[in-house]
């Protein structure tokens, strides 16, 4: 829905619609994040940095912490981060582990997450259909707070349980 110049990344594009619109630019890489970041610097690409970021993964909190981490070095004081899939509308879904059904992963655990290490972050949760969509403001480039704790973020109990005890506390958090 947006016209800007965009940087896009993915493992495995299925792209079945005209998605340049009225952008000058758009740069496609078809590889992981983690590869992309390794490789490159996003600031070759945006120079003044990222305005608008929307993360959507591979279902793994890990993964989408990694992403964005790596994002954030490359926003700027008005820069906005969004999240997909962080609000699942019922548990069966939140595993790690696919169901044969909707998934979102665990990707819900970015929440608690990012209310421990990062309490400067201003977060904002949009109930929108079907599985929410996350609005990270207050970026700091500079930070490095989750990218040393990392490690620990993984190994703590964020790894289990699979599911949240009630999904729908995810929107109080």
């Amino acid at each position: 829905r947006v016209s800007c110049d965009a940087l896009c990344i993915d493992p495995f594009f299925n792209i079945q619609r005209g998605v340049l619109k009225n952008r000058k630019r758009m740069f496609f890489f078809q590889m992981t994040s983690d590869l992309f970041f390794a490789d490159y610097d996003v600031c070759h690409f945006f120079p003044n940095g990222i305005d608008m970021a929307f993360l959507d993964g591979l279902h793994r909190f890990e993964f989408l912490l990694r992403d964005f981490i790596n994002t954030e070095k490359s926003c700027h004081k008005n820069s906005i981060i969004l999240l997909h899939d962080c609000l699942p509308y019922k548990a069966g879904i939140s595993c790690r582990i696919q169901p044969n059904d909707d998934w979102t992963g665990d990707i819900w655990k970015i929440l608690p997450i990012l209310r421990k290490f990062r309490p400067d972050l201003k977060v904002t949760m949009f109930d929108s259909p079907p599985t929410g969509l996350i609005a990270c403001t207050n970026l700091d480039p500079e930070s490095v707070i989750l990218n040393d704790s990392f490690s620990s973020i993984v190994e703590e109990s964020f790894m289990t349980p699979d599911e949240p005890e009630n999904v729908l506390d995810l929107r109080t958090i």
